[in-house]
């Protein structure tokens, strides 16, 4: 899955909790994710939108606390998705909630490959029944 496909199907699925979502698709979605938010911090700092106090080193910006909530639902649900081709319940995202320790299990989660045969969460993506 490329990079247009997998973004794609991250918005149409923006919040389809069920099913199973492949390595490819979750990463190229987690680099769409980082750029966006790159680009819409570069535009709150040059156009003056920032607001409130610093935090490590930087002020939050209008456009791209927009462009966080925006994405928000679909990055949640694209890890479950892809916690789901793991064999695993997409619940375990909440290790994100424990400080450090819980965000490298669900990262190293994310790497593993994903089950070649059908789970119980639905059949191999990429497969023409997902």
């Amino acid at each position: 899955m490329g990079p247009v496909q997998a973004i794609g199907t991250c918005f149409r699925k923006f919040a389809t909790f069920s099913g199973r979502a492949g390595r490819a698709e979750y990463w190229w979605w987690v680099v769409f994710t980082i750029v966006v938010q790159g680009v819409m911090n570069l535009i709150d700092r040059s156009a003056h939108l920032q607001y409130g106090s610093e935090y490590y080193g930087q002020r939050p910006g209008f456009i791209s606390t927009v462009a966080a909530v925006i994405i928000l639902l679909p990055s949640i649900a694209v890890l479950f998705r892809r916690l789901h081709d793991t064999g695993r319940s997409g619940w375990w995202w909440a290790l994100n909630l424990v400080c450090c320790i819980g965000t490298i299990v669900v990262f190293i989660l994310t790497l593993l490959p994903g089950q070649s045969e059908p789970n119980r969460y639905g059949s191999t993506p990429g497969s023409a029944l997902t």
